[in-house]
């Protein structure tokens, strides 16, 4: 974990320090925030080993194109949840090495908020949003 001197530091704004929370408040809120994480990497995980639809054809065209639909949303769901898991791992990995909350492109705190929000968020809102718009040019 960084240390507390490292953690007051850093700022959100050139010159306003970072208020953290207590060592016991933040100890309390990693704790909850892996039970969380942990939580919905089962579910996700369960989710995922669902059995996909049958294959078998239907004799009616509508029918058929609304099994395709659904297998194609399966596929996309499937690979939504598979991506969402490994940022879990990977969140529940930077509580383990003390970086939880910090961002992975900035290194500064993300808000307790956006981490309650999005306990896998592993980037600041500002860095998501710059990522996220990279991934669409």
């Amino acid at each position: 974990m960084p240390s507390s001197s490292a953690v007051a530091a850093r700022s959100t704004a050139p010159g306003l320090p970072v208020v953290s929370p207590p060592p016991k408040a933040r100890g309390l809120f990693l704790r909850r925030q892996r039970a969380r994480l942990e939580e919905e990497a089962a579910r996700l995980r369960r989710d995922l080993a669902q059995p996909e639809e049958e294959t078998e054809r239907l004799p009616d065209p509508g029918d058929e194109a609304q099994r395709i639909a659904r297998c194609a949303l399966r596929a996309d769901l499937s690979a939504l949840w598979a991506r969402t898991l490994r940022a879990i791992q990977e969140a529940i990995e930077a509580i383990e090495v003390g970086d939880y909350g910090i961002c992975i492109d900035c290194d500064k705190e993300i808000p307790q908020r956006r981490l309650e929000l999005t306990p896998w968020a592993r980037r600041c809102v500002a860095c998501q949003a710059a990522a996220e718009e990279g991934e669409a040019t």
